[in-house]
């Protein structure tokens, strides 16, 4: 997907890309048939882009159609399903954004939201964008996962740390 977004990059048309790949993920995701469409042997690739373009509402960019082609001839549409998201963190990584997914008992009201997002931006080094998500089932503080990482500081995690050490003992 990076080169497809350095391509993207040098025909100016990076956000179009974003576009037209987060719509085609979609229909992906919710139409099992587009899928099984674009595997179809019998029918000739450019019916196939004919389609893709239906989904789209719009002519596939070049650079869609040039991704497509190799996705169909070597049978691998199940990438549909991740495309846009995979994209958008490419184009995220190269703006310098990091997505952080927060999840706390009660929703974030502005302020702190901004102290955090400040926070984890000068840790991360980068403008953070936070996805917000309430799960009362932490009881109470925050829960962060950035990629990979994860920083649980919630009453859920202490108690179950808590319940390990003292189990272990």
């Amino acid at each position: 997907m990076q080169a497809g977004f350095h391509a993207a990059e040098q025909a100016g048309v990076v956000q179009e890309l974003g576009a037209q790949l987060a719509r085609l993920q979609e229909a992906a995701r919710h139409a099992p048939d587009l899928a099984r469409l674009l595997q179809h042997p019998g029918m000739a690739l450019e019916r196939k882009l004919q389609a893709v373009a239906d989904v789209l509402g719009a002519e596939p960019l070049p650079i869609l159609c040039e991704l497509l082609r190799t996705i169909i001839e070597h049978n691998r549409t199940e990438i549909l399903r991740a495309a846009g998201e995979v994209y958008r963190e490419v184009w995220d990584e190269a703006r310098g954004i990091v997505r952080a997914r927060v999840t706390t008992a009660l929703p974030l009201d502005r302020e702190r939201a901004g102290r955090l997002r400040d926070t984890l931006g000068e840790w991360l080094d980068g403008t953070v964008v936070l996805e917000e998500h309430t799960d009362a089932g932490i009881l109470g503080g925050v829960v962060v996962v950035v990629g990979d990482r994860v920083l649980d500081g919630s009453l859920r995690g202490r108690l179950d740390r808590m319940t390990a050490s003292l189990t272990a003992e």
